[in-house]
Protein backbone atom coordinates (compact mmCIF):
# COMPACT_ATOMS: atom_id res chain seq x y z
CA UNK A 1 0.00 0.00 0.00
CA UNK A 2 1.41 3.66 -0.65
CA UNK A 3 0.42 5.12 2.62
CA UNK A 4 2.15 8.04 1.10
CA UNK A 5 5.21 7.14 3.27
CA UNK A 6 7.73 9.53 1.49
CA UNK A 7 10.54 11.28 3.25
CA UNK A 8 11.30 15.03 3.76
CA UNK A 9 13.68 17.19 1.14
CA UNK A 10 15.43 19.74 1.87
CA UNK A 11 17.53 23.19 1.38
CA UNK A 12 15.14 25.68 3.09
CA UNK A 13 15.85 29.49 1.50
CA UNK A 14 14.48 31.59 4.24
CA UNK A 15 13.35 31.17 8.16
CA UNK A 16 9.84 32.99 6.86
CA UNK A 17 6.43 32.12 8.54
CA UNK A 18 4.29 29.71 5.96
CA UNK A 19 0.61 29.22 6.43
CA UNK A 20 0.59 29.04 10.22
CA UNK A 21 3.69 26.43 10.15
CA UNK A 22 7.66 27.59 10.63
CA UNK A 23 10.47 27.32 7.57
CA UNK A 24 13.48 26.12 9.13
CA UNK A 25 17.06 26.73 7.68
CA UNK A 26 18.28 23.55 6.27
CA UNK A 27 21.75 25.46 5.35
CA UNK A 28 24.50 23.93 7.29
CA UNK A 29 27.62 21.80 6.64
CA UNK A 30 27.35 20.20 10.18
CA UNK A 31 26.29 17.09 11.31
CA UNK A 32 23.04 17.44 13.32
CA UNK A 33 21.05 14.80 15.80
CA UNK A 34 18.73 13.71 12.87
CA UNK A 35 15.82 12.98 15.98
CA UNK A 36 15.06 16.59 15.30
CA UNK A 37 13.64 16.64 12.04
CA UNK A 38 14.05 20.52 11.27
CA UNK A 39 17.82 20.35 12.30
CA UNK A 40 18.62 17.70 8.93
CA UNK A 41 20.87 19.34 6.60
CA UNK A 42 20.70 18.69 2.82
CA UNK A 43 23.13 15.80 2.65
CA UNK A 44 20.48 13.71 5.42
CA UNK A 45 17.81 14.44 3.60
CA UNK A 46 19.03 13.25 0.74
CA UNK A 47 19.53 10.42 2.82
CA UNK A 48 16.36 10.12 4.00
CA UNK A 49 14.53 10.13 0.69
CA UNK A 50 16.39 7.89 -1.18
CA UNK A 51 15.49 5.46 1.32
CA UNK A 52 12.16 6.41 1.18
CA UNK A 53 9.82 3.57 0.11
CA UNK A 54 8.04 5.27 -2.39
CA UNK A 55 10.82 7.67 -3.91
CA UNK A 56 13.44 5.13 -3.34
CA UNK A 57 12.58 4.06 -7.18
CA UNK A 58 13.89 7.26 -8.62
CA UNK A 59 17.75 7.66 -9.39
CA UNK A 60 19.86 9.91 -7.40
CA UNK A 61 19.39 13.04 -9.93
CA UNK A 62 16.15 13.09 -9.12
CA UNK A 63 16.22 13.07 -5.62
CA UNK A 64 19.09 15.69 -5.67
CA UNK A 65 16.75 18.13 -7.82
CA UNK A 66 13.85 17.38 -5.14
CA UNK A 67 15.90 17.99 -2.57
CA UNK A 68 17.17 21.12 -3.90
CA UNK A 69 13.16 22.52 -3.89
CA UNK A 70 12.09 21.25 -0.71
CA UNK A 71 11.64 23.15 2.84
CA UNK A 72 10.93 21.97 6.09
CA UNK A 73 8.08 23.45 8.33
CA UNK A 74 6.92 23.29 11.69
CA UNK A 75 3.22 23.19 12.31
CA UNK A 76 1.45 23.48 15.54
CA UNK A 77 -1.44 21.23 16.86
CA UNK A 78 -4.44 22.68 14.58
CA UNK A 79 -2.46 24.22 12.38
CA UNK A 80 -3.66 24.32 8.44
CA UNK A 81 -0.73 23.01 5.91
CA UNK A 82 -3.09 23.59 2.98
CA UNK A 83 -6.69 24.94 2.64
CA UNK A 84 -9.60 23.78 -0.29
CA UNK A 85 -9.92 25.71 -3.17
CA UNK A 86 -6.23 27.95 -2.56
CA UNK A 87 -3.26 27.85 -4.27
CA UNK A 88 -1.72 24.35 -4.77
CA UNK A 89 2.13 24.76 -4.97
CA UNK A 90 3.68 22.59 -3.06
CA UNK A 91 3.46 18.72 -2.16
CA UNK A 92 4.28 17.72 1.80
CA UNK A 93 6.05 14.87 3.62
CA UNK A 94 5.06 14.38 6.49
CA UNK A 95 8.49 13.95 8.46
CA UNK A 96 6.53 13.74 12.03
CA UNK A 97 3.69 14.13 13.72
CA UNK A 98 0.22 13.21 12.13
CA UNK A 99 -2.10 15.08 9.72
CA UNK A 100 -6.08 15.03 9.28
CA UNK A 101 -7.00 15.38 5.04
CA UNK A 102 -10.53 16.91 5.34
CA UNK A 103 -13.24 17.84 3.06
CA UNK A 104 -14.82 21.51 4.72
CA UNK A 105 -18.13 21.72 5.79
CA UNK A 106 -20.62 24.08 4.37
CA UNK A 107 -21.34 24.27 7.65
CA UNK A 108 -19.99 22.74 11.10
CA UNK A 109 -16.92 20.70 11.36
CA UNK A 110 -15.16 19.43 8.13
CA UNK A 111 -15.32 15.52 6.81
CA UNK A 112 -11.92 13.84 8.14
CA UNK A 113 -11.11 11.89 5.12
CA UNK A 114 -7.96 9.97 6.34
CA UNK A 115 -5.49 10.34 9.13
CA UNK A 116 -1.88 10.16 8.08
CA UNK A 117 1.38 9.85 9.80
CA UNK A 118 5.25 9.92 9.55
CA UNK A 119 6.70 9.83 5.77
CA UNK A 120 3.32 10.07 4.25
CA UNK A 121 2.86 12.23 0.88
CA UNK A 122 0.29 14.79 1.13
CA UNK A 123 -1.07 16.65 -2.19
CA UNK A 124 -1.33 15.69 -5.71
CA UNK A 125 -3.31 19.33 -7.06
CA UNK A 126 0.17 20.83 -7.78
CA UNK A 127 0.74 18.85 -10.47
CA UNK A 128 -2.58 19.27 -12.05
CA UNK A 129 -4.54 22.27 -13.52
CA UNK A 130 -6.26 24.42 -11.77
CA UNK A 131 -3.38 23.98 -9.30
CA UNK A 132 -6.03 24.20 -6.35
CA UNK A 133 -6.25 22.16 -3.56
CA UNK A 134 -9.15 19.64 -3.01
CA UNK A 135 -8.70 18.92 0.09
CA UNK A 136 -7.79 20.43 3.68
CA UNK A 137 -4.92 19.12 5.60
CA UNK A 138 -4.32 20.18 9.53
CA UNK A 139 -2.03 18.96 11.83
CA UNK A 140 -3.64 16.78 14.20
CA UNK A 141 -0.36 17.30 16.77
CA UNK A 142 2.88 19.36 16.11
CA UNK A 143 3.97 17.71 13.27
CA UNK A 144 7.50 18.58 10.69
CA UNK A 145 6.79 18.94 6.98
CA UNK A 146 8.92 18.79 4.14
CA UNK A 147 7.17 21.26 1.88
CA UNK A 148 8.05 20.53 -2.08
CA UNK A 149 7.72 23.46 -4.49
CA UNK A 150 5.14 22.06 -6.85
CA UNK A 151 5.62 24.89 -9.26
CA UNK A 152 10.09 24.30 -9.50
CA UNK A 153 9.16 20.43 -9.92
CA UNK A 154 6.45 20.69 -12.68
CA UNK A 155 8.78 22.85 -14.60
CA UNK A 156 11.60 20.60 -14.15
CA UNK A 157 9.44 17.47 -15.85
CA UNK A 158 8.23 19.63 -18.49
CA UNK A 159 12.15 19.79 -19.30
CA UNK A 160 13.00 15.84 -18.36
CA UNK A 161 9.91 13.96 -19.79
CA UNK A 162 11.38 10.57 -17.70
CA UNK A 163 11.44 12.87 -14.76
CA UNK A 164 7.84 13.40 -15.41
CA UNK A 165 6.91 10.25 -15.94
CA UNK A 166 8.06 8.94 -13.16
CA UNK A 167 6.14 11.55 -11.07
CA UNK A 168 3.17 11.31 -12.43
CA UNK A 169 3.43 7.31 -11.78
CA UNK A 170 4.13 8.34 -7.97
CA UNK A 171 1.11 10.67 -7.59
CA UNK A 172 -1.20 8.98 -9.36
CA UNK A 173 -1.13 6.10 -7.02
CA UNK A 174 -1.32 8.71 -4.15
CA UNK A 175 -4.43 9.93 -5.86
CA UNK A 176 -5.47 6.56 -6.30
CA UNK A 177 -5.35 6.10 -2.29
CA UNK A 178 -6.92 9.17 -1.36
CA UNK A 179 -9.90 9.07 -3.40
CA UNK A 180 -10.60 5.66 -2.39
CA UNK A 181 -10.33 6.76 1.20
CA UNK A 182 -12.89 9.71 0.40
CA UNK A 183 -14.71 7.12 -1.00
CA UNK A 184 -14.87 4.60 1.85
CA UNK A 185 -14.95 7.50 4.50
CA UNK A 186 -18.46 9.18 2.40
CA UNK A 187 -20.20 5.80 2.51
CA UNK A 188 -19.99 5.62 6.29
CA UNK A 189 -20.27 8.67 6.93
CA UNK A 190 -23.88 8.66 4.63
CA UNK A 191 -24.69 4.93 5.76
CA UNK A 192 -24.38 6.14 9.82
CA UNK A 193 -21.28 3.18 10.08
Amino acid sequence: MLSPRLAPDALARDTARNSGGQRASLHSTEMRNVADPAAMNAAELASYLARHPVLKALPPEHIALIVSFATVQQHPAQGRIFVHDQDADAFYIVQSGQVAIEVPALGGEPLAIQNVGADSILGWSWLLPPYRWLFDARASVPSTVVAVDGKRLREACEQDPALGYRILKLFAALMAERLNAARVTAMRHYSGV
